[in-house]
């Protein structure tokens, strides 16, 4: 008789459902993810959702049958990589946060800029504001963004996690692979020439 003691729960042998916690107002929303990987309560790992790469926290696994509408999938674990770029997002964002608020008060805007978000693959930051929006907020925002966008280190990064590490990705022939293949690159889980 099998065991279903385990953290998680499968389905079809490979399908898992997590719920996670992501964004800067920590919604909580149900995953899943296409490979056998399991992951515990606590552990950050990186999402593909409608917005881009994001950071989430799993929380627990949840059968596919309980789950609402899924909002993206588990791509895999944080690394200790990843750890440096979200530093430096870290960076990106409270540097674009002194930049809008005091754009704000130049511009004598009525509005508290609450918090701003940069995406973990670099290509969007979002401000948070309690206030009326207006078309020079929007254009200051817009402004920020591209200013804050992320590096080409970043945008290198992301298409990596899109499209692999070039020609023949995940064989013993591709170009960006080194001698151990797959096996050592740090994106392997999240490939996206493996899907």
């Amino acid at each position: 008789m099998p065991d279903h003691s385990t953290s998680s729960i499968r389905v079809n042998a490979i399908v898992l459902h997590y719920l996670a916690r992501f964004g800067a107002f920590a919604h909580i929303a149900p995953f899943s993810t296409e490979t056998a990987q399991t992951y515990a309560r606590g552990e950050g790992v990186i999402c593909r959702t409608a917005r881009g790469l994001e950071l989430a926290e799993v929380l627990t696994a949840v059968d596919p049958e309980d789950a609402d509408t899924v909002v993206g999938s588990i791509l895999r674990k944080v690394t200790p990589q990843d750890e440096l770029l979200l530093q430096r997002l870290a960076k990106n964002k409270d540097r674009a946060i002194t930049a809008c608020a005091e754009r704000i008060a130049a511009e004598n805007l009525n509005v508290t800029l609450m918090d701003a978000e940069h995406l973990f693959d670099g290509k969007s930051i979002y401000f948070y504001f309690l206030g009326e929006a207006s078309e020079k907020l929007d254009e200051i925002t817009r402004q920020l963004a591209e200013a804050y966008e992320s590096e080409v280190q970043f945008r290198k990064f992301s298409e990596a996690v899109n499209t692999g590490c070039g020609p023949g990705c995940g064989t013993e022939s591709a170009a960006g692979c080194s001698t151990s293949g797959c096996a050592s690159c740090a994106i392997t889980g999240g490939c996206g020439s493996k899907k």
